[in-house]
């Protein structure tokens, strides 16, 4: 239907892979896409397990669909990093004007796990916000205190399609 994305089977996925490594040697890849939703995240490093693919990867996770239980299964099948964009550390600036419908206590949740199961985790911010004031930014600071990712990324606003941002 609309606005669903057409996802290659993790099976395809894998089989690219290792002709990219037949081919031309490729033992690490990247993979870029942000929008890819976690059961499918989960469903191709099951798949890398196991066809036990002797491959390192980096990825963007998808916060509101990634389960933090994924975390172990991810790194067992060769992911070294992962990204998350968590935008704020201030559930109401997530729910007003990021419409978000994940939570601060998810984002905690899944930082700490990639970083439990040892991949180099990095947190994406936004900021400021237009609606950002001192105690949105204290509660952002307070998320990187208590996950303590191994990077942080702190990005500039940009105007997103069906958001509040529009309204600013």
């Amino acid at each position: 239907g609309e606005g669903n994305a057409r996802l290659r089977s993790p099976a395809n996925v894998c089989a690219e892979m290792l002709r990219l490594g037949r081919a031309h040697g490729a033992r690490t890849f990247r993979f870029t896409d942000p929008g890819a939703p976690g059961f499918h995240v989960a469903s191709l490093a099951q798949t890398m397990n196991t066809q036990h693919m002797a491959v390192r990867y980096a990825r963007p996770l998808q916060l509101c669909t990634t389960q933090p239980e994924s975390a172990a299964l991810l790194r067992e099948s060769g992911c070294l990093a992962c990204s998350i964009r968590a935008d704020s550390g201030s559930q109401r600036l997530l729910s007003d004007y990021y419409g978000r419908e994940s939570s601060v206590t998810q984002a905690e949740a899944l930082l700490r796990a990639c970083i439990a199961a040892d991949m180099f985790t990095v947190a994406e911010f936004t900021y400021p916000c237009p609606a950002d004031d001192y105690h949105a930014r204290a509660e952002t600071v307070r998320v990187i205190e208590r996950t303590r990712p191994n990077a942080v990324s702190v990005g500039l606003p940009h105007l997103s399609p069906l958001t509040n941002w529009f309204d600013c």
